[in-house]
């Protein structure tokens, strides 16, 4: 009953946690899962308007 896209990031925090993955594809992965953080974050708590 886990959400679709948490499947992929618990895989990418695995491969993490093994430590066979270089420094490049740790960086992009951490980029990856931030941004999907960030979008969590903005459904679940809507930011005010930009604007300003």
């Amino acid at each position: 009953m886990s959400h679709p896209l948490l499947q992929p990031v618990l895989g990418v925090l695995l491969t993490l946690r093994a430590g066979n993955i270089d420094p490049a594809a740790r960086a992009a992965n951490f980029g990856w899962i931030s941004g999907i953080s960030a979008v969590f974050a903005t459904l679940r708590w809507p930011m005010p308007s930009r604007s300003g």
